[in-house]
């Protein structure tokens, strides 16, 4: 048994379709539209690994612990008036940034090079316990992530 830490970090831009009644409400047509967004996670986890006889190198992980959620999003809107095909506008949306608290559960399998250094890779499952309305894509929604990374172990 021993204490970890880790990181996750999601970032990008994620296009999403409006329907035709927001293009008559607005009175422009909708280019496009997407959300910026940047999530990370802090995971503070106890971890347990367990020695295969035979196979050093190759060890099966599991843990347990507390995440705090970090998340950061912007609704940006494109517009293009339909008098003037050519002239565009950009909307940008609120920024909007929330932090959550959350439990965490990973099991996975580590591959050492050396007694400090590994490859690792894992099947993470998050439950946040306030996930009110981070944002409609996500909206009352547990996180289930595969990592794949090098880590290094402080002797």
């Amino acid at each position: 048994m021993s204490a970890a830490y880790s990181f996750d970090i999601l970032k990008g831009d994620i296009p999403i379709y409006t329907s035709s009644s927001l293009h008559e409400v607005i009175g422009e047509a909708i280019e496009d539209s997407d959300l910026d967004l940047f999530c990370f996670y802090n995971n503070f986890n106890i971890l347990g690994e367990y020695k295969i006889d035979n196979f050093e190198r190759i060890r099966p992980i599991a843990n347990l612990g507390f995440t705090l959620f970090y998340f950061d999003y912007e609704h940006i809107i494109n517009l293009v008036q339909p008098f003037n095909a050519g002239t565009k506008f950009k909307l940008e949306g609120k920024r909007n940034q929330k932090i959550y608290a959350g439990f965490n559960a990973a099991l996975g399998i580590r591959f050492y090079f050396t007694k400090a250094v590994f490859l690792e890779g894992k099947y993470k499952y998050v439950k946040l316990l306030n996930p009110d309305s981070i944002a409609d894509s996500f909206e009352k929604k547990n996180q289930s992530i595969i990592n794949l990374g090098i880590g290094v172990k402080f002797i």
